[in-house]
């Protein structure tokens, strides 16, 4: 099969692949007991790099596994390195090496992309990216997700011990639903409104997403059309209990 172009890992690959499909069946658990509850990434890399002989050490093996070709075992110390060390310049260096030779080596474009993206962040620092969406996607996810999706977002810390209900008429697309917010949790529900709500919000949905994903005040959501009934005020502490969108995350460093 080796020679036949078709059945090569130009996208995906196959132990990539088989790994998906294990999880999908039988989740993450490998069978080996020590993976079951190990040390956080940081924690864990310290305690490495202690029991390696420290930095200095590390860092001598994976040049000597740069030197011998195996890009995957300096890549192996040098991500530990840089997890224990963040400010060690010399294994951020040689760990963007690492990366980029694997990436050179990757004949499946996905785990190039990675290796080459890993080695550019490194580099030069990761990308802020945009969480805007095109207004399709949006359009296309339903509610019930969308209204999911804020929850995750929800810190109650910031909410307070008060309790909220605000039902939602979303009247472009003759929905109805509603958040219910409390010292621990949101929750949203599409498909009913509650009997006595401390706040009601009337209008189409995107007005409705720019609070929740935007944090657009609503003050200025009701002088675009948003029609709100009740406790503004309570509404707007809710928009501020929400976190924002992430815009991207570190994953070569700690």
């Amino acid at each position: 099969m080796g020679d036949e172009w078709a059945t090569h890992g130009y996208y995906g690959t196959v132990s990539h692949n088989s790994k998906a499909i294990y999880q999908f069946y039988l989740g993450w658990y490998d069978a080996v007991p020590a993976n079951l509850h190990a040390h956080p990434p940081v924690e864990r890399a310290t305690r490495l790099i202690a029991a390696l002989g420290g930095a200095d050490r590390t860092l001598a093996l994976a040049r000597g596994a740069m030197a011998a070709g195996d890009y995957r075992w300096a890549s192996d110390l040098l991500q530990n390195l840089v997890f224990a060390a963040p400010d060690n310049a010399a294994a951020t260096a040689l760990l963007a090496e690492s990366y980029e030779q694997q990436g050179f080596q990757a004949e499946s474009a996905i785990w190039r992309n990675q290796f080459l993206a890993a080695a550019r962040d490194l580099r030069q620092g990761s990308t802020p990216r945009s969480a805007a969406q095109s207004t399709d996607l949006i359009a296309a996810i339903a509610t019930a997700e969308l209204l999911d999706s804020a929850a995750t977002r929800f810190a109650p810390e910031r909410f307070g011990a008060r309790k909220l209900t605000v039902a939602l008429d979303l009247t472009d697309r003759k929905e109805q639903a509603m958040l219910e917010a409390n010292g621990s949790v949101l929750i949203g529900r599409v498909g009913a409104l509650p009997a006595i709500p401390d706040v009601t919000i009337r209008g189409p949905r995107a007005l409705l997403l720019a609070m929740l994903f935007l944090k657009q005040p609503v003050s200025a959501m009701q002088k675009a059309g948003l029609q709100v009934e009740g406790d503004a005020a309570a509404l707007q502490h809710l928009i501020d209990a929400l976190d924002p969108v992430p815009q991207g995350f570190d994953i070569v460093t700690p």
